[in-house]
């Protein structure tokens, strides 16, 4: 424990991350007014047609203001101190949807390992871990990314496609119904092709979770 800590928050508060108000004692990066602001998704328990392999998903929020600034500080700022708070997100869409449902492990989109170094996390398996801890399903590396694929941004729709496609590979035997989990979807390409190697491998179903979804 810092014994300074009071004193360094007397002088220079904490605040949040993304509106620059002062924190409260409980509040951890982002402030509850932020939080607060956190659009619904429309996406739950929805089945994207055009997406063959994954069977459906849900999503907590919209990837708008201010959730996608609170997502970026957790995906590239090092603010991992947000994932209990991004994990119970999950974990009230799991108990939303899920609840009822059989499933036999959780896993996480995998970063390549370039990516894992530069970045130090991989920011999906730490949503995938805190989730499994929560709900009790196990959790299992099921995947591994063989390509160091360019960023997704900037690419419509079928770049994102060809962009991961071959770029996953399968490090266990699966099976039954999987809960993939990821911190956004755009067009759902990712989470498609990872969806496609898990049922080559054996996967019945597989499901995702995601914090927030651009539809």
């Amino acid at each position: 424990m810092n014994i300074f800590k009071p004193l360094i928050d007397f002088i220079f508060p904490p605040i949040c991350e993304v509106c620059g108000r002062r924190l409260k004692n409980e509040e951890v990066v982002v402030c509850g007014s932020c939080i607060g602001k956190i659009v619904p998704s429309r996406t739950a328990r929805k089945r994207v047609k055009r997406l063959k392999y994954l069977d459906e998903v849900s999503a907590f929020g919209m990837f708008i203001p201010p959730f996608d600034e609170i997502i970026h500080l957790f995906k590239y700022s090092g603010k991992t101190k947000l994932s209990e708070k991004l994990v119970n997100f999950l974990y009230i869409t799991y108990l939303t949807h899920y609840r009822d449902t059989k499933i036999d492990s959780i896993t996480a989109v995998p970063l390549h390992r370039v990516k894992s170094r530069e970045r130090g996390y991989n920011q999906s398996e730490l949503l995938a871990r805190g989730l499994s801890e929560l709900t009790g399903i196990p959790y299992r590396p099921l995947l591994v990314r063989t390509r160091n694929t360019v960023s997704q941004t900037k690419l419509d729709r079928n770049k994102r496609m060809e962009n991961v496609k071959g770029a996953f590979r399968c490090t266990l035997d699966v099976e039954g119904h999987v809960l993939l989990v990821d911190d956004v979807m755009t067009t759902g390409s990712t989470l498609n092709e990872c969806a496609r190697v898990l049922k080559l491998n054996g996967a019945e179903r597989v499901t995702g979770l995601v914090l927030a979804t651009a539809d």
